[in-house]
């Protein structure tokens, strides 16, 4: 029996491997692909050092958002998911909460993220 959601993709993704796992109109992802992105994530945040951090995940509503949380879980680390179509405010406000701050944004949100002035570092999902 599986007791977390890394456990439960481990054991999906020996079952059905090349079964979708997510999709949407542009993206659609494999279990072997969510596990494959997500391990890479979760391996580059741990090269870094990061483990036990609240890491941001400004990203759009895509497959690779879900790929993005599970691999800062992977990291060892904890996420904070911040959507573009939230209240200004209530970023900031979740932003200053944080003080520092890792954010893991896509190409399309990464020029948003730079408006906000994060104090910490800034990594694009495509580049890990």
């Amino acid at each position: 029996m599986q007791k977390s959601i890394l456990e439960y993709l481990e054991h999906t993704v020996k079952v059905f491997p090349e079964k979708i796992a997510f999709a949407d109109d542009f993206e659609e992802l494999s279990f072997r692909q969510v596990y494959e992105n997500a391990r890479a994530i979760g391996t580059f945040f741990g090269v870094k050092g990061f483990t036990k951090e609240p890491i941001v995940v400004f990203m759009g509503k895509h497959p690779g958002t879900i790929t993005a949380f599970l691999g800062v879980i992977y990291a060892g680390c904890h996420y904070i998911p911040i959507d573009e179509e939230m209240p200004k405010q209530r970023i900031e406000l979740i932003l200053k909460s944080l003080k520092s701050v890792t954010v893991l944004c896509d190409k399309e949100t990464f020029p948003i993220s730079e408006e906000y002035g994060f104090s910490g570092n800034i990594y694009i999902y495509m580049k890990i």
